[in-house]
């Protein structure tokens, strides 16, 4: 939807990227329907190959805080997201 690409500023709900195509997927809850977000093909076959299980996330995304990072990058602790996550 033309509003909802506005709303996001015209990239990807996660990664905030724009696709060099100009083309983002409308996410949506696969139980309900209801639309989430549009998120770059990149960001969106994440979710989907991960289930889109909140628990699986946050382990991927505690794996790779414990992982070393090979760009020196700082990486918030999981403690620091919000207890609130629900899509």
């Amino acid at each position: 939807s033309a509003a909802l690409l506005a709303a996001q500023g015209g990239v990807c709900a996660i990664c905030q990227t724009r696709d060099k195509h100009g083309r983002l997927a409308l996410d949506h809850c696969h139980t309900s329907g209801k639309v989430r977000g549009l998120l770059c093909r990149h960001c969106n076959a994440a979710l989907g190959k991960l289930g889109d299980n909140t628990s699986t996330i946050l382990q991927a995304l505690e794996y790779l805080q414990r992982a070393s990072s090979p760009c020196g990058r700082a990486e918030s602790p999981v403690a620091d997201l919000p207890d609130d996550l629900s899509w």
